[in-house]
C-alpha cells in the first residue's frame, strides 16, 4: 500500500516538474522568437510571440510556487516590448490598447514609479497624437507637463495654438534648460523654439539663433534638421536638398526620423529635377516597409508623397484607400483630412 502511494506521489512530483519545465522552456522559446523577430523588424511576428510569453508568465504568478518578483519584472518587460512593436509597426490603435493595459495593470498593482507612470501615459498621448486624438492626449501631456513639456508644445504648435506654445516655450524654467542646458532636453527645446518662430514667420529670429557659435552638438543638428525644413518652405530647394542629404548620412538620426527625412529627400531631389534618385528612394521605402502593419501611418504616408512627387492619382486612390481602413471617428484632427494626416505623421 505504502509502494503504490509512493508511487502516485513520485508521479505527481514528476508531473508537476515535467509541467514547470514545459512552461519554463515554452516562455525562454518563445521570447526568444519575440527577439529574432524583432531584431529583423518583423514587430507583428515579434509582438504575435512576446503576447503568447506573456501569457504563460502571468499563468507562472498565480501558482504559489513561482517567483512573484521575477514573473512580474518579466511582465512588465514583455508588455513594453510588446506596445514597441506595435508602435514600431505602424499598429497604433492596438498600440493604444497595450498602453491602457500596461496601465491599468500597474495601477492596480499601486505602483509607485511616477517616472514610469509617467512614461507609460506619455507612450499612450504619443499614439492618441499620431491618430489625431488630440483631445485625449492634452490632458495627459498637461498632468506631465513639469516633467516633460516638449510633446505638448509640439502639440500646441500642431494645432496652431501658437500663444498656448509661447507661453510654455517663454517661461522662465524653460528658457533656463534651453540657454544653460546641454543635453538632448535642450536641443529639442531649442528646436521647438526654432519651430515656433518658423510657424509664426519669425525667420529673422531663426537666423539670429543659427548665428550663435557656441552652440552644443545636439543643439546643431537640430537647427540644420529646422532649416532643411525653413529652405524648403522658402522654395530654396537646392538648399534644403543639400541639408537633407546630409542629414540622412548622419548616424545621430534614425528610425521613424530616418523615414521622415528620406521622404522629403526624394521630394527635393523631384523639385530640382533629380527624378530617378527620388524613384529609387521611394522605392526602397516601399521594400523596407513590407513587414510593417498595412495600415500604418509610414505606409499610407509614403504612397500619399508618392503620389505628389510624381504626380500619379492611382497611387493618390491607394493612399486614401488605407487611410479609411483606419476608421478614424469626427473627434479625430485627421477626421477625412489625409493632408493633415500625413503632415503631422512626417514631422520631426
Amino acid at each position: 500500500m505504502k509502494k503504490i502511494l509512493f508511487s502516485k506521489i513520485f508521479i505527481l512530483c514528476f508531473f508537476i516538474i515535467f509541467l514547470i519545465l514545459l512552461v519554463f522552456f515554452f516562455e525562454e522559446s518563445v521570447f526568444r522568437c519575440g527577439q529574432k523577430y524583432y531584431k529583423n523588424t518583423d514587430f507583428q511576428k515579434a509582438a504575435f510571440c512576446y503576447r503568447l510569453a506573456l501569457r504563460y508568465d502571468k499563468i507562472l504568478l498565480k501558482l504559489p510556487f513561482s517567483d512573484k518578483k521575477l514573473s512580474d519584472k518579466k511582465i512588465r518587460n514583455l508588455y513594453l516590448k510588446i506596445a514597441d512593436c506595435y508602435s514600431e509597426s505602424g499598429d497604433i490603435s492596438k498600440a493604444i490598447t497595450i498602453d491602457g493595459e500596461i496601465l491599468s495593470y500597474f495601477k492596480a498593482k499601486n505602483s509607485e514609479n511616477e517616472d514610469f507612470i509617467n512614461y507609460l501615459e506619455m507612450e499612450m498621448a504619443d499614439n492618441y497624437v499620431k491618430l489625431g486624438y488630440f483631445d485625449k492626449a492634452v490632458p495627459i501631456y498637461e498632468k506631465i507637463k513639469d516633467w516633460y513639456p516638449q510633446n505638448l508644445i509640439k502639440l500646441y504648435l500642431f494645432k496652431k495654438e501658437y500663444q498656448k506654445a509661447a507661453s510654455i516655450l517663454f517661461s522662465g524654467e524653460i528658457q533656463k534648460v534651453m540657454f544653460n542646458g546641454d543635453d538632448i532636453d535642450s536641443a529639442t527645446l531649442n528646436y521647438l523654439l526654432l519651430k515656433y518662430y518658423m510657424e509664426t514667420e519669425s525667420y529673422d529670429e531663426i537666423f539670429d539663433f543659427v548665428q550663435n557659435e557656441d552652440l552644443d552638438f545636439e543643439t546643431k543638428l537640430m537647427v540644420k534638421v529646422l532649416l532643411a525644413d525653413l529652405f524648403e518652405r522658402l522654395e530654396e530647394n537646392e538648399k534644403s536638398y543639400n541639408l537633407y542629404e546630409d542629414l540622412l548620412f548622419s548616424p545621430y538620426l534614425k528610425n521613424s526620423s530616418d523615414y521622415v527625412l528620406k521622404i522629403r529627400y526624394a521630394n527635393l531631389a523631384s523639385k530640382i529635377g533629380k527624378k530617378q534618385e527620388a524613384e529609387e528612394l521611394i522605392n526602397e521605402l516601399e521594400k523596407s516597409q513590407k513587414k510593417l502593419y498595412k495600415y500604418s501611418p509610414q505606409r499610407i504616408c509614403t504612397q500619399y508623397y508618392k503620389s505628389k512627387i510624381f504626380h500619379n492619382s492611382s497611387d493618390y486612390k491607394v493612399s486614401v484607400k488605407l487611410f479609411k481602413k483606419l476608421k478614424l471617428q469626427k473627434q479625430s484632427y485627421f477626421y477625412n483630412d489625409l493632408d493633415a494626416f500625413c503632415r503631422i505623421n512626417t514631422s520631426i
